[in-house]
């Protein structure tokens, strides 16, 4: 599904990215499929980010694609902090 992911107000740009890298991970099909990614994505930056823990049953949702993640991460921390 090729839908926009709107950016957040006041969302950084690297919050941003690793949204839209959740979502396109997790490859959404339908309109209900996005919904519950984008979700998720806020969830899952939470996590990264401010070191947030959620619930068991929502973190084993949000480790299904964990070895993706972490790719993506590494190449977003590594292209973050060449800018500073």
């Amino acid at each position: 599904m090729n839908k926009k992911i709107n950016k957040l107000v006041h969302e950084t740009e690297r919050n941003y990215q690793l949204r839209v890298n959740f979502i396109k991970l997790n490859n959404p099909k339908t309109k209900k499929e996005l919904e519950i990614c984008i979700m998720f994505s806020k969830i899952f930056v939470n996590i990264i980010t401010l070191g947030c823990r959620y619930s068991i049953k929502i973190e084993k949702e949000l480790n299904k694609n964990s070895n993706k993640v972490k790719k993506i991460l590494n190449g977003l921390n590594n292209s973050y902090f060449k800018n500073f």
